[in-house]
Parts: structure tokens; sequence; C-alpha cells
């Protein structure tokens, strides 16, 4: 049985001070319609009186102190407006707590995991590129849900690399995050993208260095100090002008010596497709040469690609007196070479395997045609003007700096 209701301006301290009782009491409050603080034998309950179709109903709002007078007028002002609306607020109450759940489990931390996952393949050169940068995303946020990052959090992170002089990492790290926050709200995790409208931090200039003959000839004369596995490899890279991430991770399976064809997977590549390399002479000789340490081509342990480039190239540079260039100047160096000796655009793109664009990807639908007889002109072309401008005798060393 309840005890008799009594109605008061309820307070704080008044409720605190309500003792404990084996027979319920209410206490109403005036400020309030409907408000009531109800005290048992161990707890002291808000509950709030409601008439629905002729029916009294008491909805029960929290327990004090968790839930001060304050907060249970404001929850019972907005219970009221719910019900007058004709919904049902204990509904909408296990709906929000059924989100916050599911908002807990869907931290930062976890929805990278996830998208590493399922979007970003593991294989692939630029999954490690994609979780090395959100890496920096799920150490800033951690445990926090992704539903609560930011507009100001995503810039903060993004200047903070600036900051430290990251300016390129500040431009890679926003593009990654925005692929990341995309995908969540394709998935209806997340309402909008908190990364939506943010501008690149740092304006990138495109390189367009182009080594010219001498350089080449002194990073492969450098290359032949630097030996195997290194320094084949990047003769590789000038010979086949492909990624370096292809050509440290090139399997013996991968290569055909009698075909003298490389077949790239499509998940040991960039653009996501299979893609085949002819090899000209030089780089048949280079491969089958190569040490059988293992599934790889170029190895130092026997179980693992090489990797550590940029001290390679620090060191290729050092020895040959080259300065202010990067490894991908190799593969552009290639491209421009190719043109030079009249190699067709669509025959050096094919050779680069870029995605085609634009008219060309409609094209690239209907027709699968793979250049094959012109790629294979093109790299042996390519490795006659190398000869010439190396100057190399069968075992492919410099025997003299042309200038």
């Amino acid at each position: 049985m309840l005890g008799a209701g009594r109605s008061k301006r309820i307070t704080d301290l008044m409720v605190e001070r309500l003792p404990f009782s084996g027979a319920r009491t209410e206490t109403w409050d005036k400020l309030s319609p409907g408000l009531a603080i109800r005290v048992g034998l161990r707890r002291k309950t808000w509950v709030l009186m409601h008439r629905h179709r002729g029916h009294k109903r008491r909805l029960t709002l929290g327990h004090f102190p968790a839930m001060k007078v304050a907060e249970a007028r404001a929850t019972a002002a907005a219970w009221r407006e719910m019900l007058d609306q004709g919904r049902d607020p204990a509904q909408v109450a296990e709906q929000e707590r059924k989100a916050q759940e599911e908002r807990d489990r869907c931290t930062t931390s976890a929805m990278v995991a996830l998208y590493l996952e399922r979007e970003a393949v593991p294989k692939q050169k630029s999954h490690r590129d994609t979780a090395r940068r959100l890496k920096i995303l799920a150490d800033a946020f951690g445990d926090r849900p992704v539903a609560e990052i930011t507009r100001r959090d995503i810039i903060k992170l993004v200047d903070d690399q600036v900051a430290r002089g990251l300016t390129t990492g500040a431009n890679r790290l926003l593009a990654h995050t925005r692929r990341f926050f995309n995908w969540l709200v394709s998935r209806d995790i997340i309402p909008a993208s908190p990364a939506a409208g943010i501008g690149m931090p740092h304006r990138e200039v495109s390189r367009d260095r182009v080594l010219d003959d001498e350089e080449l000839v002194r990073l492969w004369a450098a290359a032949d100090k630097i030996g195997y596995p290194f320094g084949d490899a990047f003769k590789l890279l000038v010979l086949t002008g492909q990624r370096v991430g292809e050509v440290s991770s090139m399997r013996r399976t991968d290569v055909n010596l009698d075909r003298a064809e490389w077949v790239q997977p499509r998940e040991n590549n960039k653009s996501g497709r299979t893609h085949v390399v002819p090899l000209c002479g030089i780089a048949v000789d280079i491969v089958a040469d190569a040490e059988h340490r293992g599934p790889f081509v170029f190895t130092s342990t026997g179980d693992r690609p090489i990797a550590g480039w940029a001290r390679i190239k620090t060191r290729l540079g050092d020895i040959a007196g080259v300065d202010d260039w990067v490894l991908h100047d190799i593969r552009r160096t290639f491209a421009t070479r190719l043109a030079e000796i009249g190699t067709p655009r669509h025959v050096t793109e094919s050779l680069l395997n870029h995605a085609p664009k634009g008219a060309d990807r409609l094209a690239a639908v209907y027709q699968r045609f793979d250049h094959a007889d012109e790629k294979r002109r093109a790299v042996e072309a390519w490795e006659r003007r190398l000869r010439i401008v190396l100057g190399v005798d069968d075992d492919t060393k410099v025997v003299e700096l042309k200038r």
C-alpha cells in the first residue's frame, strides 16, 4: 500500500532527510505536476504519474541521490512532452540506452581495426601506409566513441602534425582520416563525418624531378657497390619503372624467366589488378642471379621482403653524389625516357600500371588488351638506350662514366 501523498516544494536536503520506511510513502512536488519522490525500505525513487486512456500510470525516472531534484524536474518535463505527443518515454529511454551502448562499442580503436580488416587489403603496400596513418588517429582518441569525435578534434590532430614539421604527413593523415569517417557514414555508424570540409593544411608542389644521364650512371654505379639485395632491387626499379613496394615484394613464383615476364598479383600492387611486366635481358639476369634464400627475390632475412629503403636511398645518394632526389623520381625518369624514345603514351601508362581516367576509364571496361608486344618493345628499347648511357658490358657493370 502506498502511504498518503503530500505536496511540497521539494529540495535535495528535504529528500536526503526523508527516512526510509517499510510502508512506501510519496511526496509530490508543487513545482512539477505529477512528479513525486517515493521512499521505500532501502531506496528513494523519482516517479511521474500520468493518465493514459483513463488509467493512472507511474513511470520511474531515476533514483536519489544519483538524480537530484533539478534533474528530476527536467526529466519529468521532457517525459510529459513526449506523453502529450503520444510517445512512450520508457521506450524512448530504452532506445537511447541501446544506442549509447552501441556508441560505446564503436570506439575509435575498434572502428579503425574493423576498417583496416574490411576495407584495406592487408597485402597491399597502401595498407601499410593506411594503417600507419590511422594509428595516429587511434592513439589520439583510443576508447572514445567515433560518434563523439568532433571537427575541432580532427583539426587539432592535423595541426599537431604540422607543428612537428610533418606537413606532407599531415596531408596524408587528413586524407586517410576522411576516407575512414566517410566509410563510417556509409555503414550508418555515424550520421556525418567530422573531417568533412577540412582543407589540406599544406599545399604540396608536384615534383617534376627527372634524373639526367650522369646522375643515372652514378646511381647505377652506387648500386653496384651496395650489391644484393638493395643494389639489385634498385636496378630493377630503373629497368622496369615499377613501384618500390612492388619490386621489394617480388616473389620467385611471380617470375617466369623463360617467358621473361613478371606477373604481379592483384593483391601485390597499388592498382588492385593483375599486372604483367615484360623483363629485358638485364632484368632477367638480375632475378636469375639473385640469392635463393626464400620465396622473395630480394630479401635480407629469407622469409620477408626487403624494407628500410629510406636508409638505402640516402646511402645511394651519398655514394653517387646525387642530391635532392627521391626513389619515385626513378619511376618518373623511366616514363620520361620512354616518351623520348617514341613510346606511345598508352603503352607507358600500361607499363606503369596507372589506373585509367576519364574517357580512358570507360574504354578500359570494353578493352582488356594488355599491349603485351608494345610493352616488350618499349622495355627492350629502354634497355638499349640504358646500355649506351651506362656503357655497360655483359655483366651490367658500369665501364666508364658518360659525361
